[in-house]
This record gives structure tokens, C-alpha cells and sequence, in this order.
């Protein structure tokens, strides 16, 4: 009985060490979010042409307003050109998407995912562009979106995020999903390039040097593309800017179904590239790559609301069954996630409203451990986010 309670208090500390960790790292980067400084790049007159991609799975209900609305930049028309990649789409979308007009490239796979149709795309494409543009089907440009960036690549950037932001906020989730967002941009893009260390990307809304980008895509075959452009990027040394005024609205979940699957697709890939890398980015930590140290260890981390509920819910039960300096370490994790999370949340959240939806919570947290243990299988899945619908830009950023 001494070994298994020796066996026990071990496991404790271990997992104890481990979520502190985590506290710690989130507070971190949080508290050095707020002294982030917003750069903005000197005006160039020179303009470099860009290409706009727009992937899409099956996306019809959507795709013709957004693809509409990428044509609205305030920048040169002949200076850039959009493209959609239609997997799977209706032939009426086709059409209406022609008559735009947008370039249309079509593609159908066997098993869809994101980077064979960006892959499929760039070999269709014969234009020698300077930069592209990544966007969702559902994404709205900021109309200044394209100045912002062509001032941005001649300093030197090679690879931008811009801020991503909801674009509704109509349902519990949606706000939710909407303050995770912007938790995740104060932390894992303002914070960390306040202290030097490069941006996370996202997704979409994002841009690169386009002959860069064309050759890291280049083998690229997995559901999580981005995941596999930030190691290559981080590999060759290259620096992920976040552009923090540079705006891209992108649809929020809206149902608790949809929150699943997809919260189960991103842990699924983060604890696969975590397992994949772990050995090498100690490797690289050693030789002074700390952006793929840092990369693999943020893959390491427990999501925010299953820190927070467990720091709770073991915070209570310590109070109740463990010895003082247990419930004194609890409390020093649940109020450093807290403080991490408070710090990082947007001020026009701050209201009546989300004070509201916040009371879902503990189904959040709930639905975050259902997505944990059905991980496994959304590895071999392609899910996309159903999407509801669109409109222009100034509209919708009004209203998040």
C-alpha cells in the first residue's frame, strides 16, 4: 500500500507541475499582450500583385458573397485577382461565380482536404504573383486588407496574420467561439510578438511571399495545413508577423454539434503533431530555434476552458479532502488561468450580454471533454464547418 500511495503522490505532483506550467505560460504571454506595440509598416507606392485564394468544400451557401465581397479592395483592380477553389460545388455556384467575374479553378478528390485544392490550385496557376492571400470560404477583407499588406511585404515580412476576428455573434456559441478568437490573438500572436517570438497562424487570413509559400506547400498533404506551414516556416528560421489592425471576420460556430466535431479535429491534430515533433524540438531548442520549441510545446498544452474547470473543480475538492498547501497550489493555477483569460478578453466584451452566455460555461467545458475523447477518430476525418452566410465587410464588423 506505501508503494501505490508513493506511486499516487507522484502521478499528483507530475500533473500538478503540468498544469502550472501551462497557468504560467498563459499568463505570460497574456500580461505581455498588453504591451504589445502596433507597428505600422511606411506607405509604398509601389504595389505588388497579389493572389487571392480562396479554398472551398461543398461551400454554396457562402462562397458567391464572399468571393463578391474580395473583389471590393481598396487597391489597384488589375493588381490582384481571385481565385476559388471549388471542390465539390453546385454548377449554379460555378456560374454565378463566373459571372462575378472571379476566376474558378475546380477540383474533386477522392478524400477532400484543403491543402490538395490550395496544391491543385497553385499548379493550375501560371501568373508569377508576389504574395497570396489565404482565405475560408467564409472570410470578409478588411477593404484596406491588401495596402495593409503590400506596405508590410516590402519591410520584409514574409509571412503575416492578420487578426482574425467573428463576424457573428448571434448564439452562445458564437460568443464564445468569438472570445476564444480573440484570447488566442492576445496570447498566441500579440503576446508572443511582444516578447520577439513569432505569431501562430490560423487558417486564413493570412499572407505570404507567394514563391515561399508555393514551394513549403509543396508536399503538403494533411488536414491541417497550417500546422504543417508553421514547421516548415520555423524549420528554415522565418518569422510569423501578426498584423493586429489588419482585419478578417470569419464565421463562429453557432451549435453545440458543430463545436464538437470541430474542437475534436483541432485537439486531434494538435496531439499528433505534438507526438510527432516533441523529440525534435527539444533538438531545436538546444541549437536556438525557439519558435519550434515553442510551437511544439503550445501542441502540448490543455485547452483553456479544461484547465480552468479542472483547476476549479479539483480546487474544490481539495478545500474539502487534501491538506492546505494543495488547496494553496490549486488556487494559485485557477486564479492564474483566471487572470490570463480576464486580461486577454477584449473590453467590448465586457458587458451584460456576454455576462449572459458566460453562464454556459460548464457546457463549454462539458463539450471540450467530449471533443477530447473523440479525438481519435476525427484524426482520419475531413469536417469542415458548415457555414450559414455573408455579407460585406463594414456591415458585419459593426455588429462584432
Amino acid at each position: 500500500m506505501e508503494v501505490v500511495a508513493k506511486i499516487i503522490f507522484i502521478l499528483q505532483l507530475l500533473f500538478i507541475i503540468y498544469i502550472s506550467i501551462s497557468a504560467i505560460y498563459y499568463l505570460l504571454f497574456a500580461v505581455a499582450g498588453l504591451y504589445a506595440q502596433d507597428y505600422a509598416p511606411p506607405i509604398k507606392r509601389k504595389k505588388k500583385d497579389f493572389c487571392i485564394l480562396i479554398p472551398g468544400y461543398q461551400e454554396d451557401i457562402v462562397i458567391v458573397n464572399v468571393a463578391a465581397d474580395a473583389l471590393k479592395q481598396a487597391y489597384p483592380k488589375e493588381k490582384y485577382d481571385v481565385y476559388v477553389i471549388a471542390d465539390t460545388f453546385k454548377e449554379e455556384t460555378i456560374q454565378d461565380l463566373k459571372n462575378i467575374p472571379v476566376h474558378v479553378i475546380e477540383v474533386k478528390f477522392r478524400i477532400s482536404t484543403k491543402a490538395r485544392a490550395i496544391n491543385k490550385a497553385l499548379e493550375t496557376i501560371e501568373k508569377n504573383y508576389d504574395a497570396v492571400v489565404i482565405l475560408d470560404a467564409d472570410n470578409l477583407m478588411d477593404p484596406n486588407f491588401l495596402k495593409k499588406m503590400n506596405n508590410a511585404l516590402h519591410s520584409g515580412a514574409v509571412a503575416i496574420q492578420a487578426h482574425r476576428m467573428a463576424k457573428n455573434l448571434d448564439t452562445t456559441f458564437s460568443v464564445l467561439d468569438g472570445i476564444s478568437e480573440e484570447v488566442n490573438n492576445h496570447i498566441f500572436r500579440r503576446g508572443h510578438r511582444a516578447l520577439g517570438l513569432s505569431s501562430a497562424l490560423i487558417g486564413s487570413g493570412m499572407v505570404f511571399d507567394f514563391h515561399l509559400y508555393k514551394r513549403l506547400m509543396n508536399g503538403v498533404d494533411s488536414h491541417a495545413e497550417d500546422k504543417d506551414l508553421e514547421i516548415k516556416l520555423f524549420s528554415e528560421n522565418y518569422k510569423i508577423e501578426f498584423y493586429d489592425q489588419t482585419y478578417v471576420l470569419d464565421e463562429k460556430v453557432s451549435k453545440s454539434d458543430v463545436f464538437v466535431k470541430q474542437r475534436s479535429r483541432w485537439l486531434a491534430n494538435q496531439f499528433l503533431y505534438a507526438r510527432r515533433y516533441f523529440f525534435r524540438a527539444i533538438v531545436e531548442l538546444f541549437r536556438g530555434n525557439i519558435d519550434f520549441f515553442d510551437k511544439i510545446f503550445q501542441y502540448m498544452l490543455p485547452p483553456r476552458i479544461i484547465l480552468l474547470g479542472t483547476a476549479y473543480i479539483i480546487l474544490l475538492l481539495s478545500i474539502l479532502f487534501n491538506p492546505l498547501y494543495y488547496t494553496i497550489a490549486w488556487s494559485a493555477i485557477f486564479i492564474m488561468v483566471n487572470v490570463a483569460i480576464a486580461i486577454s478578453v477584449p473590453k467590448r466584451f465586457y458587458n451584460r450580454t456576454t455576462l449572459r452566455h458566460l453562464l454556459s460555461l460548464p457546457q463549454g467545458f462539458l463539450l471540450m471533454l467530449v471533443s477530447a475523447m473523440r479525438f481519435k477518430e476525427a484524426v482520419k476525418a475531413f469536417n469542415p464547418t458548415p457555414k450559414t452566410g455573408s455579407s460585406d465587410f463594414n456591415q458585419k464588423k459593426k455588429k462584432a
